[in-house]
């Protein structure tokens, strides 16, 4: 975990942790809403290509770095990628305009119910994220061409983002942690696609280690659309608000936190693929060849 999380976030970590209280997502069991989470999952076999998508995520959430695992299949073109573009936008609009007045958990839970019910989880993962980084992709540029575009100037000065944009040790907070918080996620995303190269009939099966990877999956899905509420919803508290500092600093513990509990499935989830590829016993395709949704 030490190699996701930068410096600027961790300094920012040292420096609230002993006055924030721990955050109150980490504070219960998620046994319960995991629950729920899978009473609300009714797959009708639709089909996204989640690799191909999760190319174009990837990009824009690590801004297409390489040393920060850009691309996700070597080689693979994703000009002719047959993006859900509808649906993506209507996730957008509401993690862009309905978070605020309800909290978190209650945000997961009716995007999940009113948006993704139909999908798979994997294609649940990939459509939410790829919501999202429209959303961070907009602040993303905002933030990046502020000096070198009047557009983009003018368009903080309406937003009221000056005190963000341009206090450079606030911004490489802020934006530190969320870039922490997308590597975790997008590091959890491919785990989970990982259990799409195993033979389907494994993944039905109700003896561990098989079940418990089920579990994890939907834990997975569980947080990371939580993450990307928590995230979306913060960058959109900063705008015209007072005292930016303080809450940019409190956003960044948060967004910090969570990219550690996001850290910790990934872990979990590789643990289990590791185990059930020794339970198969058998040579498994390679990452990225299957296309399918069989989660």
């Amino acid at each position: 975990m030490a190699g996701i999380i930068s410096r600027a976030t961790r300094q920012v970590t040292r420096t609230f942790q002993r006055s924030l209280p721990v955050p109150k997502f980490l504070q219960s069991d998620d046994v319960a809403i995991i629950s729920k989470v899978q009473g609300i999952h009714k797959p009708d076999g639709r089909q996204v290509d989640v690799h191909n998508l999760l190319t174009i995520i990837t990009k824009i959430l690590l801004h297409d770095n390489p040393s920060g695992d850009g691309g996700v299949i070597n080689g693979t073109s994703t000009g002719n990628t047959e993006v859900p573009a509808q649906i993506i936008n209507r996730i957008c609009c509401e993690i862009s305009c309905n978070c605020s007045g309800r909290n978190t958990q209650e945000t997961t839970i009716i995007l999940l119910e009113k948006f993704l019910l139909n999908y798979s989880w994997d294609a649940k993962l990939v459509v939410m994220v790829a919501a999202y980084a429209v959303n961070y992709g907009e602040f993303y540029l905002l933030t990046d061409l502020y000096t070198k575009h009047p557009v983009s100037k003018n368009i903080a000065l309406l937003k009221q983002l000056q005190e963000v944009v341009e206090d450079a040790e606030l911004l490489e907070q802020f934006s530190g942690a969320i870039i922490d918080l997308n590597k975790a996620m997008v590091a959890l995303i491919r785990s989970v696609l990982l259990f799409n190269t195993l033979p389907s009939e494994y993944l039905t099966s109700n003896k561990p280690p098989f079940s418990t990877a089920i579990t994890d999956i939907v834990r997975a899905v569980y947080w990371t659309i939580y993450s990307v509420v928590t995230c979306a919803s913060h960058i959109d508290a900063l705008i015209g608000s007072k005292n930016q500092r303080t809450i940019a600093a409190t956003m960044t513990w948060e967004l910090s936190e969570l990219a550690t509990k996001v850290s910790s499935i990934q872990a979990t989830l590789q643990k289990n693929f590791a185990r059930i590829k020794q339970e198969i016993g058998k040579k498994l395709l390679p990452f990225g060849r299957c296309n399918c949704t069989v989660i």
